[in-house]
């Protein structure tokens, strides 16, 4: 079962959904979000909402949870992945600090909410929980500066991140690394409860 998170921009039926349905196979869920319309938190509220029903119809099969998502919509796939850090998550492009679309695109409160969502998923990273988080990103995009976006969030030393010419080449490099992780289990990692790091988060 995979959630799919578009970028803005675009809505539930992109070339990433396309792909995925195309190669994937099971069941996606990949929504319209109209990301001005709408808080990111609740944006986030409602991708959780999808996330606990599918982790439900998921035990004791052999089918687990997966996120992939692109552009603005990697930082909802990487805050989702903060607390389920047993998820694989797999972010193509992702705007990790998304704070130049949201003048655009959300009123003061909805970047207040995104800045409280960020805030939040750094803690993730004082307890080392990457190894299900794949990074996919295009090398030297806008003079290496979409790149530095990212490489400042992720921690020193992250293992899981693939430099490739266009990460929306979903017929090339991009799709055989797609392919190749979604046919990999996701790593088991011993659960540790973040709900006293990261409150508000018990579900």
């Amino acid at each position: 079962m995979i959630i799919n998170i578009h970028d803005i921009c675009e809505n539930g039926n992109s070339e990433l959904y396309k792909w995925l349905k195309a190669n994937a196979g099971g069941e996606i869920y990949s929504p319209d979000l109209e990301y001005g319309r709408y808080d990111p938190r609740a944006t986030f509220e409602r991708l959780s909402s999808r996330r606990n029903m599918y982790e439900k119809l998921a035990k004791g099969k052999d089918d687990p949870v997966r996120v992939v998502a692109s552009g603005y919509g990697g930082f909802f796939g990487h805050m989702l992945h903060i607390v389920r850090y047993q998820m694989q998550t797999i972010l193509i492009d992702p705007l990790l600090i998304p704070f130049a679309p949201m003048r655009l695109h959300s009123s003061y409160s909805g970047r207040e909410a995104m800045a409280r969502l960020m805030t939040d998923g750094f803690f993730e990273w004082e307890y080392g929980f990457g190894a299900n988080l794949h990074v996919i990103c295009t090398a030297g995009r806008d003079g290496r500066a979409y790149e530095e976006q990212i490489r400042c969030v992720l921690p020193d030393g992250f293992k899981n991140y693939y430099r490739v010419k266009s990460a929306g080449d979903l017929g090339g490099e991009t799709g055989e690394i797609l392919k190749k992780l979604l046919n990999e289990p996701p790593v088991r990692i011993e659960y540790i409860d973040q709900t006293d790091v990261i409150p508000g988060w018990e579900d």
